[in-house]
């Protein structure tokens, strides 16, 4: 501890040094403290000064490692880009100067595992791990630091080592009752990433919804499910985030859905056709495993689903069958059980469950499964192998670990977000004093995400109880030092903000009226109501009047309405930007306000107007004819495309034709854009490179040249040409899903790319036009 004589030496010579235009030495300055991220890091050495990023600063890839952090390099570099203005160029060097950012594998630090990192800030910064997640956790946590900088690109000086307590930290997430969008998962993928979760369970299958849709079993799908193309996409986006996805199919309970496609599956017996929980009154709750038929089924469907999925896991539910009560009192499975030699007829279930795991083994993966078998005193004398990986929700993890179990703890008392059924996770308990399980054989935990009761609720409705949890959680299971309360956590967690290319929304009153962006325009005869208390800001508009309108201009890349549904509703057409209306029924038996009527799905980021009109018409059951208006959210930004990888060559595949795009072989500047048959030819692949702001350059293997528009043309049927990348806007694109293939649109114009004249043959001309959906607009990209 220096002395006040010597503290005033030091202040002084510091005085001195100043006056002769010399800098302070560092030994004379405070160190500076460590960096308020989240999670926190678990080491820090501070420095003093601090890095500037600048114009002339660089992401260095180290070219040792440049194939396996291609990913990490682009996306920091779009995330700088919105965070600071600033458009750092990506290099393929380790040596670094003032300035730079350098990305490496070169490190030997086992304490780190594989996704720890090393992190030093100087003159440069240096990001270095034994494996590509811990680079990019290291960018994630550089990235809180600049966004935190008064000027956005600033960071102090210092030393992180940082890596996590656990090895698995996550969300379960219930799209079986209720179906979450695709861009909805895309962002909650990368708000995870930002708090360095690394799992995301889907709970695919409930009694109300089947979200996989199959080959093997058509019709078994729910109308609103995932294509094979969706979770294809999903999986890319969550890797790009370092995120495992875990699906799961929950079986024999819950299986209302599949026993509705195919009755014969359904047990005879009542008290196992039928159960306590919400949906077990409509019957066909548990598959009837006495028959081989339903056995076959659960087996084509894991042998349909499993390879689908690239993570290690596949969860195969297990959860809430009925219990030994209503087991014993069915005939046909205690029958069936005794013919078996199985003194229990819970036998029935926990043998099936080791199937199951044989099957997923099968496929190189594990098996995870709830703790249900064990629950409420039922009695098994079989038991499920302890190869599987348990999920127990309830119970303590040694009692299962000791049993041999590995575990990932979802304990329902502690973490479920369940709104529906009134439980919530005390964060500040969690916090503050929970206590996880350190054991080694304990994987990690997940919060749970159900859609109980609330199925119809919109996406981001469930994120009011989920946030704080979920950022709590992430913060315990990294292991790094806590803030003294919660409070203080909200207050950091709230300084760093939301992840860098999440949209923001804005929600727009039907009261807010004009003609400019966010407001509503009424046309024809509207009446106005002020006593709503369950609409949005306890207003709404309403008319039944044939023709009647109203739109809403607005900024973004998409928007959904909220309307009321009730007894005396009709119908109405609904349009963006002049297209084909979709016709939606407002009919419901009893009145919901707030209902999300139509979502818009992405757009290209600009200019649009939602537009919905009186049709004057309904249902036989509707007892009127009456639309309403209540409010609209905007989503202003967009991360629609981000799931490509920079250094893949890709196939653009027009739907159409199934022609694939190319430019002339030896075209410079100017060539155009024809279709022609796949010949696997360089002309004929393309890099889509990220350019900020959710638009991508589209770059000819063979040229070096990118996909442009002729003279930055906005007309119908111009050109469209390679040419050499000046960064104008004619030469970004917007590549957005539109069902299971894409739409591309270019920024400048907001016109898509297609096939001339929707044209088959080989040179046919690709031009620029008003996307109206047809299939020589929309495109397969396909390695």
């Amino acid at each position: 501890m220096f002395s006040t004589r010597k503290k005033r030496l030091l202040l002084a010579l510091a005085a001195l040094l100043a006056g002769l235009g010399l800098q302070v030495p560092s030994a004379a300055r405070a160190a500076n403290p460590a960096p308020q991220v989240a999670p926190s890091v678990r080491e820090w050495t501070g420095g003093t000064g601090t890095w500037t990023l600048t114009t002339a600063s660089r992401i260095l890839v180290d070219p040792a490692h440049a194939a396996q952090l291609s990913v990490a390099a682009t996306s920091l570099r779009v995330d700088l880009g919105a965070i600071s203005g600033v458009d750092v160029p990506i290099i393929s060097s380790a040596t670094s100067g003032t300035g730079d950012i350098l990305l490496t594998l070169a490190v030997s630090d086992a304490g780190i595992g594989d996704q720890g990192y090393l992190m030093t800030v100087g003159s440069q910064v240096v990001v270095r791990a034994n494996a590509t997640a811990g680079v990019y956790y290291g960018t994630q946590t550089l990235l809180q630091m600049i966004k935190q900088s008064a000027t956005a690109t600033t960071v102090p000086a210092g030393t992180i080592r940082d890596y996590p307590q656990y090895r698995e930290r996550g969300v379960m997430l219930d799209v079986g009752r209720h179906f979450y969008e695709m861009d909805y998962l895309e962002n909650l993928l990368r708000r995870m990433a930002w708090l360095r979760l690394n799992t995301l369970r889907m709970h695919f299958t409930e009694w109300n919804g089947f979200r996989l849709r199959s080959d093997r079993y058509p019709g078994l799908a729910s109308a609103q499910s995932y294509s094979k193309a969706d979770l294809r996409r999903m999986q890319d986006v969550a890797k790009r985030y370092h995120i495992t996805i875990v699906p799961e199919i929950d079986l024999p309970g819950h299986a209302t859905t599949m026993t509705t496609y195919d009755p014969t599956m359904r047990f005879s017996c009542a008290s196992m056709d039928y159960a306590p929980w919400p949906g077990g009154s409509n019957g066909g709750w548990t598959l009837n495993l006495t028959k081989d038929s339903a056995r076959t089924f659960v087996m084509n469907l894991l042998s349909e689903f499993v390879p689908l999925f690239d993570g290690p896991y596949f969860h195969i539910g297990g959860d809430e069958y009925q219990t030994d009560a209503a087991k014993n009192s069915c005939p046909e499975l205690v029958s069936y059980a005794q013919a078996r030699g199985f003194p229990h007829a819970g036998d029935v279930f926990t043998e099936f469950m080791n199937l199951m795991n044989d099957k997923v083994r099968s496929y190189g993966k594990t098996a995870q499964l709830w703790n249900w078998w064990e629950t409420n005193g039922q009695q098994t004398s079989i038991k499920p192998a302890t190869s599987i990986v348990l999920t127990p929700y309830t119970g303590s993890l040694n009692y299962f670990y000791n049993l041999g179990y590995t575990v990932v703890g979802v304990p329902e008392s502690t973490l479920y977000v369940t709104p529906g059924l009134n439980l919530y996770v005390n964060a500040k308990n969690v916090y503050e004093s929970w206590a996880p399980d350190p054991n080694v054989k304990v994987n990690g935990y997940k919060i749970a995400r159900w859609s109980d009761a609330v199925e119809h609720q919109t996406d981001e409705w469930f994120d009011q109880y989920a946030k704080r949890p979920t950022e709590v959680l992430a913060e315990r299971l990294w292991g790094g030092p806590r803030s003294s309360t919660v409070e203080a956590f909200f207050t950091r967690v709230d300084a760093i903000g939301d992840a860098p290319g999440v949209p923001s929304v804005v929600q727009v009153n039907d009261n807010t009226t004009g003609t400019g962006d966010n407001q509503f325009s009424y046309s024809g005869t509207w009446q106005y109501g002020t006593n709503g208390a369950r609409q949005f800001q306890g207003d709404d508009h309403y008319s039944s009047t044939l023709d009647s309108a109203y739109q809403v201009r607005f900024t973004g890349n998409k928007v959904k309405l909220f309307a009321a549904r009730a007894a005396n509703h009709g119908r109405a057409g609904i349009s963006i930007d002049g297209g084909p209306e979709t016709v939606v029924d407002l009919y419901s038996p009893t009145r919901v306000d707030q209902a999300m009527v139509f979502t818009s799905g992405l757009l290209a980021q600009g200019s649009h107007v939602l537009r919905v009109r009186v049709l004057n018409s309904r249902n036989a059951s509707s007892s009127g004819t009456a639309v309403t208006a209540d409010k609209v959210e905007v989503s202003r930004a967009a991360t629609p495309a981000a799931a490509f990888d920079p250094s893949t060559e890709y196939r653009v595949v027009n739907r159409n034709s199934t022609k694939v795009l190319e430019v002339p072989v030896g075209s410079g500047d100017g060539g155009g854009a024809i279709q022609w048959s796949s010949n696997g030819a360089a002309h004929q692949r393309w890099n889509l490179v990220e350019a900020g702001g959710g638009y991508h350059r589209i770059v000819n293997r063979s040229s070096g040249k990118v996909l442009d528009v002729s003279g930055s043309s906005t007309a119908d049927g111009a050109s469209v040409v390679q040419w050499t990348s000046h960064g104008g806007a004619n030469q970004l694109w917007s590549v957005i899903p539109a069902g299971t293939h894409y739409k591309i649109i270019n920024r400048n114009s907001g016109k898509a790319l297609t096939v001339a004249n929707a044209a088959t043959n080989d040179g046919a001309t690709v031009v620029q036009s008003t996307y109206r959906g047809g299939t020589e607009q929309q495109w397969t990209i396909t390695r």
